[in-house]
């Protein structure tokens, strides 16, 4: 998929009746010209989505909202430390000039959306990498669409042209050999 098919994804747009899932986008790059496109969701999608399927079919699944919330209630608990020195009023004055520096120097925080776009998608990823350097893992950069193109390059390997045209999306073959 493209990511601004991934980020996307609602419960309503995939059909669960069969073994292989179907999930038509609602939105998409060729919609404009009238094409009908339809991602098989195999047995690992679905078992990575599953836990999202009993929402509100309208809701979006990857949602920054639930991230966010996720992420502030597993968060190490550093409110807890126990202090060793006593703070003294120099430093407690110190203090409160460094956040009134910083709230000036702000920009104001954009409230969460109810859904990831194809940029917000990217810079996750980018954190996600940057944490697992910060980690000690050796991770070299990437981006979302190169997801796409490696799943064209292996089913190509695989099956041929055709099924990678079909795989990707592509209305002809010239477009999936690039």
């Amino acid at each position: 998929m493209r990511a601004g098919e991934i980020v996307l994804i609602r419960p309503c747009d995939i059909d669960t009746s069969g073994d292989i899932w179907i999930y038509e986008p609602f939105d998409h790059k060729g919609r404009w010209r009238g094409h009908r496109k339809q991602i098989p969701l195999g047995p690992e999608s679905q078992k990575i989505l599953t836990p999202f399927m009993g929402r509100d079919p309208q809701a979006f699944i990857f949602s920054p909202l639930e991230s966010e919330k996720w992420r502030l209630e597993n968060r190490p608990p550093y409110h807890d430390r126990v202090r060793k020195t006593p703070v003294y009023p120099s430093e407690l004055r110190q203090r409160e000039k460094l956040k009134a520096a910083r709230r000036k120097q702000r920009k104001p925080k954009r409230p969460k959306g109810n859904r990831y776009d194809t940029n917000s998608y990217r810079r996750a990823i980018e954190y996600g990498l940057t944490k697992a350097k910060k980690a000690g893992f050796a991770v070299p950069h990437w981006h979302p669409h190169q997801l796409r193109h490696n799943r064209g390059t292996e089913v190509r390997r695989k099956y041929g042209i055709e099924a990678a045209q079909v795989a990707l999306g592509h209305a002809r073959a010239d477009v999936t050999q690039i």
